[in-house]
Order: structure tokens, then sequence, then C-alpha cells
């Protein structure tokens, strides 16, 4: 069931404005619909243009496959939430809160939340839009996450592999540890300690 948890605000890159935005718990039929008929074409059409997966991940449409009409339904191990601004649904985010834990001490073996999977749509990215139109979206859905793990009583934990694109964002800007690579998932594993995840949201309480 969709239930509203917050008000947010995204930067409009093309007016130089900040508008109004709100993050959802769940989804509804709408949000699948703006997937279907708007996300999934623009990834299509951009994925053909690459010969190979890594060629993809480089023009940011390599998740053209992931089906997240499907990904977009709760379940007991995982959480699924979306932000909406100007009436269509800007990012999605689903969550392992059962089956993934901390590798880092002090709290190594203890309960996290793992993003699963996390995408903003295509015509907010970088290297897939000539003019990125919504900037914050990404930032909006992580600090729910973060939110999320408290909430769950998982001291603001919060673990996910990155494609290699993002590593420097996760790291500088977000303030997770690198945790090396993962042979398993053939992407680096980067985990947020408890103390982080304040120092996060307490950064983020004095951002627009």
């Amino acid at each position: 069931m969709k239930k509203l948890l917050g008000d947010r605000v995204l930067l409009n890159r093309h007016t130089g404005e900040m508008e109004p935005a709100q993050i959802f718990f769940g989804s509804d039929d709408t949000n699948r619909r703006h997937y279907e008929e708007l996300w999934k074409p623009d990834l299509v059409r951009r994925n053909a243009d690459f010969a190979d997966w890594a060629a993809s991940v480089e023009g940011n449409a390599q998740d053209s496959h992931w089906g997240w009409d499907d990904i977009m339904k709760s379940t007991l191990a995982y959480e699924n939430f979306v932000i909406e601004c100007d009436g269509l649904t800007q990012g999605i985010m689903n969550v392992n809160i059962a089956t993934r834990f901390a590798t880092l001490p002090p709290h190594k073996g203890r309960e996290l939340a793992y993003i699963d999977r996390i995408a903003t749509a295509p015509w907010n990215r970088h290297k897939l839009s000539p003019k990125p139109k919504y900037m914050g979206v990404g930032r909006a859905l992580f600090a729910t996450c973060v939110s999320l793990s408290f909430d769950l009583e998982f001291g603001g934990r919060v673990g996910l592999h990155s494609l290699e694109q993002s590593e420097t964002w996760y790291r500088d800007e977000l303030g997770l540890t690198d945790c090396g690579f993962d042979e398993t998932e053939e992407m680096r594993y980067f985990e947020m300690t408890e103390e982080q995840a304040i120092e996060f949201l307490r950064g983020a309480e004095v951002r627009p």
C-alpha cells in the first residue's frame, strides 16, 4: 500500500528553482505506468546504442533490463520507495531489510538496510540526457533509506554495491566507507556505519 512519508525539494536545473517533491513508501499503478511508458522506452532505446553492458554503464543506461514494474512490489524482505515531482515518478528505490548484514566493526553481523536497486528517471541522468532536469533525487532516496534503518532499529546502517560511475558519489558525497571490490557481485561494496549515518542526517538537515 502506497503511503506518503514526507515532503522534499528538488533542484530544477533548467530553471534554477527548488520544486516540491514527495517521498512515498510503496508504489502504485501510476508509478508503474510512468516506468513502462516514460522510463523504459528511453532506457531501452539508449541501451541499444551500446555494444555491451560496460558501455551501457558508461552511458548511464545499465538498468534498462531491471524490470521495475516487478521490483516495485514490496515483500516481506523488500521495501519499495518512490519520489514524485511535477506529477511524475522521478526516482525509485528497493531496499532489502531482511537478509543483509553489516561487515564493519563494531557492528559486524548486525542488521542493516541494503539498497538493492536505486535509480533516477532517464531525464535526470548525466550522459543519458543532454540536459538533466532534477538534482537531488538520489540523495533524497538515500536519506530515506538511512531513516528507514533507524526506524527498524538498525542504527542507520546501510549497505550497497555500486557501479563504477557512482563510487566517488557514495564515498565522497554521502560519506560511506569503501569496503573494497566484491568478487561475487563484481562491484565495490560500500557501507554506512551508525556514526556516519548520524553525521549524514545532521548534514541533510541543513540542506534545502
